[in-house]
């Protein structure tokens, strides 16, 4: 076996423990010491993941261990603001019981943290845990401060955001240097003591090679810090600001009754689907304020709902009402999706993500949006559909003609293609079977569809 050709992308940063996906499975090396706190900290709290206590099959290299795989994974750039503030506590969290043993991290990245639904969070790089070194500190305090607080401050401060944004604070390596932060900040004792320190530390100097240099941090120091960190950003909270859908079902042209019955009809196929098949991930697109995701999960009892929204308020207040639930928020826009991202792609686009994980899709009240903005046909819709999603996988879809009063507001009166229901079926037929339709008002139908395998 080459295990070279088996490395994910993305753990090429850390040759020693690099990460491999080996017939379906995460297999990595994880030493004594490791297996060792791993063990210890997960008889309490399942921030790791699970190491199996086997060999791998088939697997000739020693030391290595298959370890607990992580099917979906939203990354830093697609997450609300609360939720990108409780990576950060999280992190923090860890590290501080990590120092309760003598141990540390010695990255600090929200790309080694995913969040699986129900509040709960893991820090999946295992490679990253060391003995701590009171020569060295914190090593990963700088990292910290460019990929978490720093963000974090950024985000608080603006409204607006968009996915341009969050890009920028993972990739642009200098922004820091040239945002000006808000004056207050300077106010306060702990922004200062994290701006200083970030400053120098960007200038190495060349030392004497006979000088010995020898400065000692005591785990109380960095424990000091965290405490510090942790305070401050606990106080962290976005602008507050109106979202697109506070108003929706309220002052919708389509009030009278449409929602009820759309509910009813919606929760009627879904438990179809759910005597026939058991739904693992299913993706609510344009989940706005989560009524249908809940839906979603008051049927489909063992599903995580990723639930997609445009607007990163909206997406914001999701996460906080529903952070209890089986539901994955993620920040993007159906019409400028993830792309992948890093050196030869190694951080994956949205779309591939769910492609591997998406046994049903949730697409409510989207169709005249994507035609009249875009210019996009029926076809071209159902063709993106199908291919973010699994063979055999379902499909919930809404038809809205041409004649409803919505789509009347938002028509492109130079529309290419044709609006019929006609061709709405043929581009469904090309990859789905459609298992049924309902009217719920006199322009608007339900179709539950079935992709073929």
């Amino acid at each position: 076996m080459n295990l070279e050709e088996s490395r994910i992308k993305s753990s090429r940063r850390d040759p020693e423990f690099s990460v491999f996906e080996v017939n379906g499975k995460i297999i990595r090396f994880v030493n004594p010491d490791q297996e060792e706190i791993l063990e210890n900290l997960n008889q309490k709290s399942k921030s790791f993941p699970e190491v199996l206590k086997y060999q791998p099959e088939n697997f000739e290299h020693t030391g290595y261990f298959e370890i607990e795989k992580i099917p979906f994974i939203v990354l830093p750039y697609e997450l609300p603001f609360q939720l990108y503030k409780d990576y950060a506590l999280f992190y923090l969290r860890c590290l501080e019981r990590l120092l309760a043993k003598d141990f540390a991290l010695k990255d600090a990245t929200p790309f080694n943290i995913a969040y699986t639904g129900e509040n709960r969070l893991l820090h999946f790089d295992i490679g990253s845990i060391e003995k701590y070194d009171s020569t060295t500190g914190w090593k990963a305090y700088r990292q910290f401060l460019s990929e978490f607080y720093f963000p974090l401050i950024y985000l608080k401060e603006n409204g607006g955001i968009y996915g341009a944004d969050l890009v920028k604070l993972q990739f642009d390596q200098q922004w820091i240097h040239h945002y000006k932060f808000r004056w207050n900040n300077y106010l306060k004792p702990g922004f200062n003591i994290h701006y200083v320190f970030y400053k120098k530390s960007r200038i190495r100097k060349l030392e004497n090679k006979t000088r010995e240099i020898s400065i000692k941090v005591s785990k109380q120091q960095v424990i000091n810090n965290i405490a510090l960190l942790k305070a401050e950003i606990n106080t962290f909270n976005p602008p507050k600001q109106k979202t697109k859908w506070d108003d929706y079902y309220s002052q919708t042209v389509l009030r009278d009754g449409y929602v009820a019955k759309k509910e009813e009809i919606v929760e009627d196929f879904l438990k179809k689907v759910n005597s026939e098949f058991d739904v693992i991930y299913a993706t609510d697109w344009g989940a706005n304020d989560g009524k249908f995701s809940v839906l979603l999960l008051n049927v489909f009892k063992k599903a995580i709902v990723l639930s997609v929204e445009s607007d990163y308020n909206a997406v914001n207040q999701l996460y906080v009402r529903y952070k209890a639930k089986r539901i994955i928020p993620i920040y993007a826009d159906i019409l400028n999706l993830t792309p992948n991202l890093g050196f030869d792609g190694e951080r994956e686009s949205l779309k591939s993500r769910l492609n591997k994980v998406n046994d049903f899709q949730l697409c409510l009240g989207l169709i005249h949006h994507l035609i009249h903005q875009e210019n996009l046909s029926f076809e071209t819709i159902i063709d993106f559909f199908a291919g973010c999603a699994k063979p055999k996988s379902y499909l919930l879809i809404e038809f809205i003609n041409d004649e409803d009063p919505r789509h009347q507001l938002i028509k492109n009166p130079n529309y290419p293609y044709s609006l019929s229901r006609d061709y709405f079926v043929k581009s469904i037929n090309k990859h789905y079977e459609i298992l049924d339709a309902k009217q719920v008002i006199s322009t608007r139908e339900l179709f539950i569809c079935f992709k073929r395998g």
